[in-house]
């Protein structure tokens, strides 16, 4: 059976104020966390047809086009591209439009199906890989 949002907020702990609701009543759950690197929020989606857990980490840096430097711009998109294509679970973007760096990392749920330990890894996936990607992008 596929888990809810409120099943994953108990998993987590977390109060039922995190979970909000989209226009069309589609509910998500937003979380954060701080690390050593920063403070950073993450949205959970569970979305049908087919069945996956999405996970998406927003405004992680701002880059804004106009203002950054062009070859500091193509090292940091070289960064996400590579961390895209080495790292199947986790796709890194770019939205020329504001500067906005952020990581979607979606799982399908095979017969619907989603395990705490698993969702738990996929949780520390997200959040470990954000942490390793603000350390490259920084340097960069």
């Amino acid at each position: 059976m596929t888990p809810t949002i409120e099943t994953i907020a108990g998993w987590l702990g977390a109060p039922s104020e995190t979970i909000t609701a989209f226009a069309d009543g589609e509910k998500y759950l937003g979380i954060s966390w701080k690390s050593e690197v920063g403070t950073y929020r993450l949205v959970i989606r569970i979305m049908a047809e087919p069945d996956r857990i999405i996970f998406v980490v927003p405004g992680i840096m701002q880059m804004p086009s106009p203002t950054t430097p062009p070859d500091r711009l193509v090292t940091i998109l070289t960064l996400l591209a590579e961390a895209s294509y080495s790292d199947p679970l986790c796709a890194w973007g770019y939205d020329p439009s504001d500067g906005e760096v952020r990581l979607t990392l979606a799982q399908l749920l095979i017969n619907g199906e989603l395990e705490e330990g698993t969702f738990r890894a996929l949780l520390n996936h997200a959040m470990r890989s954000v942490e390793a990607m603000i350390v490259k992008l920084a340097a960069a």
